[in-house]
This record gives C-alpha cells, sequence and structure tokens, in this order.
C-alpha cells in the first residue's frame, strides 16, 4: 500500500459493483474470497488445547486485504476470474518479490501441516464420541492421533481424484468447510439455552442474533457456490450417512443411540439448502450440471432466510 497506493481503484473500472450486486456476492466463492478467511478456523478449533481461551482465542483471527496495490492491468473481466498479478516488479519493491515468493514456498506447507493436524483432531473427537471406530480416538506417547492422522492423509488424497483443477477443488472444499460452520451457531444458541449457568473462559456477546446471522451466511455461502459444486458435496454428504450406518450396524454395543426425534431438523436443513440450490441460477457463466435456474438471486437469499429461520426454531424445539 505505501509503494503503490491508487485510491482511483474504489472508483474505476465501472465504479463500484460493476457487475452489480449480485456479482459481489457471487465471488465470495468463486474467487476463493471465503477460502482465504478460513485461518481464523484452526485456533479455534484447537482452543480445547490451550491453557488460556479466554485470552488466546481473540487473538487467532486477524484477517488482512489488499486492493489499492493491484495494478490497473490485473482488473478481472468478471468477479470470477479475478488473478493475482505480478505486484513485486510492478511495484517497484524488488526485496518484496523475493519475500512474497519465499512466502508462496513456506505458506502452503506450513498451512497443509495445520489443516492435517486439524483434520487428524475431527477424526479423533468422532472416535471419542463413538461416532466412529474407537480406533481413531488412539494417540501414541506425543498426545497424536497417529489413525486420525493417516486417515486424513488418505482422505485428502482421495479428493484429487474428482477435481480436474485446483479451482474447483477449492469451491468444493470451502463449501464443506462453511456448511460445517453452520453447525457452531446451532450448538451455541443449544448450548446457552440448556446450560445459560456454565462458567465460559470465552464468552460471545450477541449471541442469538449472531447465530441466525451466522447460519444465515453459512446457507448463502453454499447457494452462491452453484449446483455443479453442490451437488458434489450432498453426495459425499449421503456416503457420511451411509458410513454412519455402517457404523451402527456392525458396532452395535459400543454406538450412541440416535435421538431421531431431536436430530430430524437435520435433514430438512441439507434437504432445504440443496432444493434451494438446484432451483437458483448458480452456476450462471458454466455448463451446470442441471440446475433450473428459476429463482432469481433475491429470492433464493429469501428462501436461504426462511430455511435458516426454520432450522433454529426445530433446533430449539428439539432441545427443549
Amino acid at each position: 500500500m505505501v509503494a503503490a497506493f491508487q485510491p482511483t481503484h474504489f472508483t474505476g473500472f465501472g465504479g463500484f459493483a460493476p457487475f452489480g450486486l449480485q456479482g459481489v456476492f457471487e465471488a465470495i466463492p468463486m474467487a476463493s474470497i471465503a477460502f482465504a478467511f478460513f485461518g481464523f478456523r484452526q485456533g479455534i478449533e484447537l482452543a480445547g488445547e490451550t491453557s488460556n481461551p479466554g485470552r488466546n482465542i481473540p487473538r487467532a483471527a486477524g484477517p488482512r486485504s489488499v486492493t489499492t496495490s493491484f495494478p490497473a492491468r490485473a482488473r478481472p473481466r468478471r468477479a470470477a476470474s479475478v488473478r493475482s498479478p505480478r505486484p513485486p516488479p510492478v511495484l517497484g519493491v524488488g526485496w518484496l518479490a523475493v519475500l512474497l515468493y519465499v512466502d508462496a514456498i513456506i505458506s502452503p506447507g506450513d498451512t497443509g501441516l495445520i489443516y492435517t493436524g486439524v483434520s487428524a483432531r475431527l477424526s479423533y473427537g468422532m472416535g471419542r464420541n463413538r461416532n466412529a471406530p474407537a480406533a481413531l480416538a488412539k494417540v501414541n506417547n506425543n498426545g497424536v492421533p497417529w489413525l486420525s492422522l493417516l486417515l486424513a492423509f488418505v482422505i485428502g488424497c482421495l479428493f484429487f481424484l474428482p477435481f480436474p483443477g485446483w479451482q474447483q477443488l477449492v469451491e468444493f472444499v470451502t463449501n464443506t468447510t462453511v456448511l460445517s460452520f453452520g453447525m457452531g451457531p446451532l450448538v451455541l444458541i443449544v448450548m446457552r439455552s440448556q446450560l445459560p449457568d456454565t462458567a465460559r473462559p470465552f464468552r460471545l456477546k450477541g449471541a442469538w442474533v449472531i447465530a441466525f446471522l451466522a447460519l444465515w451466511s453459512s446457507n448463502l455461502i453454499v447457494y452462491w457456490t452453484g449446483w455443479d459444486t453442490n451437488w458434489k458435496m450432498f453426495a459425499a454428504i449421503l456416503i457420511g450417512f451411509v458410513l454412519l450406518g455402517a457404523q451402527r450396524t456392525f458396532a452395535k454395543r459400543t454406538t450412541p443411540a440416535l435421538d431421531l426425534r431431536h436430530d430430524w431438523w437435520l435433514l430438512v436443513w441439507f434437504a432445504g439448502l440443496a432444493v434451494i440450490s438446484y432451483l437458483g441460477p448458480y452456476p450462471a457463466v458454466s455448463k451446470g450440471v442441471g440446475n433450473l435456474g428459476v429463482t432469481a438471486f433475491g429470492v433464493g437469499v429469501g428462501l436461504c432466510a426462511m430455511l435458516t429461520a426454520i432450522v433454529v426454531r426445530r433446533r430449539m424445539a428439539a432441545a427443549d
């Protein structure tokens, strides 16, 4: 920003939102904007292993962005076609070029290690909760869930098979991750209702409002991603239910009972989101995989809000 601050970027190229409000929101999943903000989650998912979550959780997130430093020739034609420019030589800051290229090598490796560790902790938690084989919860002398670590590696490799390129993989990972974020607001409001007096090292103010907005945002990002990616995600979810059924069938004695009377809202959420995506206009500029495109941008946003309200209400009723 110091070397090449260009405030005209806020007004040039057709002004603010040259492709309309719809183009702004299309870019959130398609241009990897949502993916760029995922760095906050690892500190939260591993918060149970910190000695002072009340102090350390707020420190774990620190997003940043650069808007005014893009060279004019890097201007995108569409919101979904943003490409990284070759900034350092253009800006005249040679040392920054070296720093950025070094970071381009180190950062992916660092990110890979963190994501692998967090993914292993997820299956480790499922093993402890008996929703997956108990072996996944085994740890070695250093406290590492090594079987879960191997599982994360194998599943990660398999993810390369159905996606021909990085962009398609990012869209899928963004979708599934954002959908998993939707669980957090629901758990939050249920715990506030059922355990109101529990001591909490970190307490979120305005939780009820934030919970609704957070779940609505998750649903919208999935909706904007488009049906050609969403159908793969819902297929993966269906496979997950099959694996859960197999786990319950072959490990009846060690698997906790499912309470469908309290859990059916989950099927309503997934099915409703799939229908809204199937009816929606996305993908707008690609071949797509059978989406009908019968609902406009605003209609889809409203339907996501209605689905969010229904899911929150039913989840609260199930908790009571």
